[in-house]
């Protein structure tokens, strides 16, 4: 027993050690210092619209299993489209990160 609390903490603190830490004091790449080609755009809208396809279809069958009643399968996908026409106007770059928690505000 002995042998493997030695073995675990010996591979933890090697572990500590030998990872590199990259991402402390780094600064965050924000949305706005990439832009997308058009190029790019249609490509991220032929897979969002892939995805969201399927998320369709998931609802659907939920529905039609009974997992979700009528309603609220409508209202899941109403939300779905929603989502969609929004990153479409935001040319399906990812939403920028708000601070909005205590601790991304320590890190400020």
């Amino acid at each position: 027993m002995r042998k493997y609390l030695f073995i675990f903490t010996l591979c933890s603190f090697l572990f500590g050690f030998l990872t590199p830490i990259t991402t402390f004091g780094a600064p965050e790449n924000t949305n706005n210092e990439v832009k997308l080609t058009e190029e790019q755009q249609k490509e991220i809208s032929v897979l969002q619209k892939e995805l969201f396809t399927k998320k369709k279809e998931i609802i659907t069958k939920y529905m039609e299993y009974g997992v979700v009643s009528e309603k609220q399968g409508k209202e899941m996908l109403a939300h779905i489209e929603r989502h969609y026409e929004k990153k479409k106007e935001h040319n399906f770059m990812p939403p920028k990160h708000r601070k909005h928690c205590e601790h991304d505000k320590k890190g400020s």
